[in-house]
């Protein structure tokens, strides 16, 4: 038994587990059988409610329901810890990729190329895999020096700061065979960081490089 939940701005319990501060339209949940007698009048009540509202007032509008997404592949920020669940067709918003993928000291948002988050979603359906760890989207210029300073391999003028780039791991997939995919494929660039476990996949124009 399935039963259509209609979710906005709010929290989503799943089992032990919660989802929160992400805009869900519809999510499909199955129902245990001992409770779903009880689910699926509850929903009829509801439904015949909502029913007699409409004809009260106006008998020639037309019923709609709302929509159903389907979500394959989700995106977990480790700075974060939030998710962004990604629809089986098509990508999350421009917003919605904006939110996510801020920069995690100074919170600022930028408009965000679909491109890498894209290359990342392709990777882990092709590799049979549900979850991917973002390590950084977007980086303001102050993030982006302070990292200079303390010596972490980024580059002066980084794809990040321009909102073209993403650096992230798969778990559960060698980063190795990650990169090796990436490399003869991806037109852009391309970096292996094989001491921190992440690929950087960006907008740019084909480069290859390694870092630590």
């Amino acid at each position: 038994m399935r039963l259509l939940l209609q979710l906005r701005y709010g929290v989503l319990a799943l089992g032990a587990g919660t989802i929160t501060g992400l805009t869900l339209p519809a999510v499909l949940l199955t129902v245990p059988a001992a409770v779903a007698p009880r689910a699926e009048a509850h929903a009829e009540g509801e439904l015949g409610g909502a029913r007699r509202e409409s004809s009260r007032k106006s008998h020639s509008a037309p019923s709609r329901l709302p929509s159903t997404r389907r979500f394959d592949i989700t995106f977990w920020n480790i700075h974060t810890r939030e998710l962004l669940p990604v629809p089986v067709a098509g990508l999350p918003s421009e917003a919605e990729l904006s939110r996510f993928l801020r920069c995690r000291i100074t919170g600022e948002e930028s408009r965000m190329s679909p491109v890498p988050f894209a290359v990342a979603t392709h990777l882990a359906r092709r590799e049979g895999r549900q979850r991917v760890h973002v390590v950084s989207g977007y980086r303001s210029r102050k993030l982006n020096a302070l990292l200079r300073k303390k010596g972490r391999d980024v580059a002066d003028a980084s794809h990040h700061m321009l909102g073209g780039a993403l650096d992230f791991r798969i778990p559960g997939v060698p980063l190795g065979r990650l990169a090796a995919y990436l490399e003869e494929t991806h037109e852009g660039g391309v970096g292996r960081y094989l001491e921190s476990n992440f690929v950087h996949v960006d907008d740019g124009p084909r480069r290859r490089w390694r870092g630590r």
